[in-house]
């Protein structure tokens, strides 16, 4: 369980509190060792600290960790990047995705923030006053109109592709999505490590044809699928490459 606060052991350092995770293992099946996790979480300097010296995107590392190393069948996380800035969010949620798929392990993953978790979820459950209001693969509803996901200001579509190339003159990273390129800011990936792309609908222009003499970095053909009937002064559509 990884709580909202990482809730560390403050008279033990980062190191004192992961051994502590591993004295009380309840199985050493495909246990994950200190190494391992430190590598994967990146925490290698923060050892020999003291919690209380750490940032709160610090702290949410070795919480993970330690939950990591009393070797779970499952993890739960309660909105474990709620108290973090963006900064720091983007840089615990590669590592998540890296834990989740490296040991197999099941992540029950709470939060408040659609952003969060259409990085990392594989099936979506969206609650409402305590009941179930939608559920099923979050890369299907992403893509619905007829969803509530549709309807928020955050709404977005998520593209799964490859990262294919990086470009370090203008900080980019190139990912190969649907036999087409999508240029990003750059990411701290190997090249063919599987992504996610999350396009907000706010931040997609329609041209019947191909502009020029713009900013705009990522043209793309794709075909109107879909198009929501509604007296609203913007238009929801379903576009597919």
């Amino acid at each position: 369980y990884v709580f909202q606060d990482a809730r560390l052991f403050e008279h033990l350092t980062v190191l004192g509190n992961l051994e502590y995770a591993i004295r009380r293992r309840s199985s050493a099946n495909n246990a994950a060792t200190i190494d391992e996790v430190v590598e994967t979480l990146q925490i290698g300097p923060l050892l020999s600290r003291m919690p209380q010296t750490l940032s709160a995107g610090q702290k949410q590392r070795v919480a993970v960790a330690r939950a990591l190393l009393r070797s779970p069948v499952m993890l739960l996380m309660d909105e474990p990047l709620a108290n973090l800035d963006h900064a720091a969010k983007q840089s615990i949620l590669p590592a998540l995705h890296h834990v989740s798929a490296r040991w197999n392990i099941p992540i029950i993953f709470v939060s408040h923030d659609i952003e969060e978790v259409s990085q990392l979820a594989d099936y979506l459950v969206l609650l409402e006053n305590g009941a179930v209001i939608l559920h099923g693969p979050a890369l299907e509803l992403s893509s619905k109109l007829d969803t509530r996901l549709s309807h928020e200001e955050q709404a977005a579509a998520i593209v799964t592709g490859v990262v294919a190339a990086h470009d370090d003159t203008f900080s980019l990273t190139q990912i190969s999505a649907d036999d087409q390129m999508i240029f990003v800011s750059r990411l701290s990936l190997p090249i063919g490590e599987p992504c996610r792309v999350r396009i907000p609908a706010r931040d997609i222009s329609l041209c019947r044809t191909r502009p020029t003499d713009s900013s705009i970095l990522n043209v793309m053909a794709v075909t109107v699928a879909e198009i929501e009937q509604t007296h609203e002064p913007r238009i929801l559509l379903r576009l597919t490459m």
